[in-house]
């Protein structure tokens, strides 16, 4: 594998855990401020 490959995999795995991170934290003022859905 070279450098640029490892790049993009590092990069996308960075935005997947953002993109969880940011759901879970969404989900969790949700539930706490009781508004559902």
């Amino acid at each position: 594998m070279d450098n640029k490959t490892q790049k993009q995999i590092t990069a996308w795995l960075l935005s997947a855990c953002l993109l969880i991170f940011l759901m879970v934290i969404i989900g969790g003022i949700t539930r706490l401020t009781g508004s559902g859905l």
